[in-house]
């Protein structure tokens, strides 16, 4: 399995209000796939720069992968 480890999530933000739990595993962001942390924050840093509200991510779970779209904050 590649992607960004969810270590840890804010319940109050926009990620946990979604749903977004720590062990989950984000596997894909945008239109790219996510091999680490710094692959995820490349493309929140790419979506803020064009000035996009949110990103489309994809999370895996218990064998599926779901897709929230999370919000970029500027």
């Amino acid at each position: 399995m590649r992607g960004a480890l969810v270590t840890s999530v804010d319940q109050a933000s926009d990620a946990g209000e979604k749903g977004l739990r720590r062990g989950d595993v984000i596997t894909r962001a945008g239109d790219r796939a996510i091999g680490s942390a710094a692959d995820l924050a490349a493309v929140v840093d790419a979506a803020k720069k064009a000035n996009r509200p949110s990103v489309l991510v994809g999370v895996y779970r218990n064998g599926r992968t779901s897709f929230l779209p999370l919000k970029v904050s500027g």
